[in-house]
Order: structure tokens, then C-alpha cells, then sequence
């Protein structure tokens, strides 16, 4: 099975990505004073391979990263390696399915907006009854 790259991976492209343009050089130039092909540093970058800590620091510093933003895109590198649990379903699973469930197990938190009061998941019927008891609507009994 190919690499599927996580939210986390994607992410740490991106920023490995920005830390290269913010510093003017080119995926050749980083490569060469790295002694990695200039692709290496691209596929990092679209996340189409996994990248180990240890290149990350290498990265870092080259790119002349402090220790504290070395060490959080180390953790995003570690955390991203992990295996994940619902390839082997994938046959099963529609890809835009299939790209949520790895959307969902990176998340930290969830945020759903309604346009009702109360989400709906925590209206009782005695909230409901006190909604309809006090609204304007002129209701025939």
C-alpha cells in the first residue's frame, strides 16, 4: 500500500515548506548542502513521504531553527510516523471517507455549529416544551 499521508504530515510539510521559501533557498540548494537529491526535499514537503526526526533536524538546522521549534516539528515528525489502524479497510471505504477517518483520528478537538439554540444532540424534551412555551408563534391549541 502506498504512503497516506496524515494531517499532521501535511502540516509539517507545509511549514517545512514555508521555512525553505522564507529563507530564499530552492529544494536544489537545500538538497545539495544536505547531500539528499532535490526531490527528497519536495516529497517532504507535499507530504508524500514520511520524514524521519533525525531529518528534521537537519532541516532545522540548516534552515537556523531555535531548539524549541526544532523540537515541536521532531514531535509532529514522531507523532506522524505512527501506523494507521483503518488501512487495512480501505478497500471498503470511498477515498474522501477514507481521508476523513485520518482527518478525525488526528483531530484534538470538535467544533459543530448549528444555527438552532442548543445543539441538538443536548435537547430534552422539557427544553423543547420551554422553547415552544415562550416563542412568539401564535399556536392553536
Amino acid at each position: 500500500m502506498p504512503f497516506q499521508a496524515s494531517w499532521l504530515q501535511r502540516q509539517l510539510g507545509r511549514e517545512l515548506l514555508e521555512l525553505r521559501e522564507f529563507r530564499g533557498h530552492t529544494t536544489r540548494e537545500v538538497g545539495e548542502a544536505l547531500g539528499w537529491a532535490h526531490t527528497k526535499v519536495g516529497r517532504i514537503e507535499r507530504a508524500e513521504n514520511k520524514i524521519d526526526p533525525t531529518d528534521v533536524i537537519r532541516l532545522t538546522r540548516f534552515y537556523r531553527l531555535d531548539d524549541a521549534d526544532t523540537e515541536r516539528l521532531c514531535a509532529m515528525a514522531r507523532q506522524s510516523r505512527t501506523d494507521i489502524w483503518w488501512e487495512k479497510y480501505k478497500q471498503w471505504l470511498n477515498e474522501p471517507y477514507y481521508i476523513m477517518i485520518g482527518y478525525e483520528n488526528d483531530a484534538t478537538r470538535l467544533l459543530a455549529l448549528h444555527n438552532s439554540v442548543v445543539h441538538g444532540l443536548l435537547q430534552t424534551e422539557d427544553y423543547m416544551r420551554g422553547i415552544f412555551e415562550t416563542s412568539a408563534l401564535i399556536r392553536d391549541p
